[in-house]
Formats: C-alpha cells, structure tokens, sequence
C-alpha cells in the first residue's frame, strides 16, 4: 500500500492495488474516495506510490497487465500509461528532480518524467527480470543521484541519471 493525505484534512489515507484489478483510495473515514476504484483490467501486484506535485497528486501503480499506470487524485483521470514487455511488479522511485523509475519483468529499467516522457538513456535493459524497487544513491560520490537495480538472474546494475552503466557494474551477487 501508499499511504498519503490525499484529501488535505491532515490524516493519511491508504492507496492500494487488487488482485480483482482494482486501485483503490480508500479515505481515513472509511470510504471510497470520489472516482475510485479504477479497473485497470488485471491484477495490481505492485506497490501503488504517489508523486505529489504542487497543484496535483498523482498515483503510480504497475500490473499484470504489462503496463505502469499514472492516475490524477482529483478526477481519477489516466495521466499516461507506459506499455512494457512484461509484468510490473515493483513500486516506483523517485529521484530529487521529479523523475520516476521502476522496473518490468521484461528486464527493462525505466525512467520517465511526471508526463510519462522517457529520459535520455531509458530505457536500459539489465538482462533479467527487474526484482524489487529501484534504489537511488550517489554511488560514485559525483554529487549526482544513480540508480541501482537488481536482476533475477543474480546482479546488481549501477547506472548513472542518463542510464549509462557506472564502473566496476555489474556485480554479480548469490
């Protein structure tokens, strides 16, 4: 689940995926909030996130439907829907600029911005399912975020902001 203020009253609400394929925002009195559920046609096996921007809340969500969802809070809209190869099973990352990142069982990491644009370099394919959330961290003390992610096939991907493969990656791991 995500757990956020989605209606600005000050207490968390809780934002969850179904296995009836379902996303739901469920408020902290209990009910559903206005526009939800969304069916987005097979299950939610992922981690919804929600990215708050100034004037909007928008919810990310994967399925296994081989698509990454982007929803606006307020009208329950698609904001943009990116299709990859196979399954989404991870929760979305955020870097400090606003980009977001996540992972398909297609072996692709993907980065793209609020508006769903793919960035420079994205996205990059690490040879094996992605397993897990992408972690961000400044791996090579450059000042600037990198991405780490990890393959089922036993290694860990070290890539710069614009998906370029960082020294001594990857690593590969039992």
């Amino acid at each position: 689940v995500a757990i956020a203020d989605m209606n600005d009253n000050g207490i968390d609400d809780i934002i969850f995926g179904t296995d009836s394929d379902f996303i739901y925002v469920l408020l902290d009195d209990q009910t559903i909030a206005p526009n939800f559920p969304i069916d987005l046609g097979n299950n939610i096996q992922s981690e919804p996130a929600v990215y708050m921007m100034e004037n909007e809340k928008i919810i990310l969500t994967g399925c296994k439907n081989n698509n990454f969802y982007a929803f606006n809070y307020s009208t329950g809209e698609l904001r943009f829907v990116i299709a990859t190869g196979d399954d989404v099973y991870n929760s979305p990352s955020f870097d400090q600029g606003g980009n977001i990142y996540f992972g398909s069982d297609d072996g692709n990491v993907y980065g793209i911005d609020v508006n769903g644009n793919a960035l420079q370099g994205f996205p990059y394919n690490i040879d094996g399912a992605v397993v897990g959330s992408i972690v961000i961290a400044d791996l090579d003390n450059d000042s600037s975020l990198d991405i780490v992610a990890v393959n089922s096939n036993g290694q860990l991907y070290g890539l710069d902001d614009t998906g370029m493969l960082l020294d001594y990656f990857p690593i590969n791991h039992e």
